[in-house]
């Protein structure tokens, strides 16, 4: 018997590749939460929170409520579903209207041509930001 082929190795290729993996996708992210961290602590304004307090202060505004209601406060019902219902309401009125309005335009040549500069232009137009 032979105890050539068995090996204990501490880094296997797949744990490595799996913390490569995790570094790549959330390690500049996880290092952007430090820094601010870090700078509004040592900033100490007001105006600019550690997203520690900011997390602390939402779990204290929105998830302080009865266990009954899932422990949402009444903050989330006077603020947080408002403005869920204006943001649903919006997208189901651009979809009722601009799904209709893509297949007219895509199934009728002469529309097409009448719009498409038009879209064309406002394609080209960056964003507000």
């Amino acid at each position: 018997m032979s105890t050539e082929g068995i090996g204990v190795d501490r880094w296997h290729p797949s744990a490595f590749s799996a913390i490569q993996s995790f570094a790549m996708r959330y390690g500049l992210g996880i290092a952007l939460l430090i820094a601010w961290e870090y700078a509004a602590r040592k900033a100490g304004s007001i105006f600019f929170p550690p997203p520690s307090e900011i997390v602390h202060r939402a779990v204290t505004l929105w998830l302080s409520g009865p266990p009954h209601r899932l422990f949402l406060s009444d903050s989330v019902f006077q603020d947080v579903l408002p403005s869920l219902f204006r943001l649903l309401g919006g997208w189901a009125l651009a979809v009722l209207i601009g799904v209709p309005l893509g297949i007219l335009i895509g199934r009728s040549r002469n529309l097409s041509d009448l719009v498409n500069p038009a879209l064309q232009f406002l394609r080209a137009i960056p964003d507000p930001r």
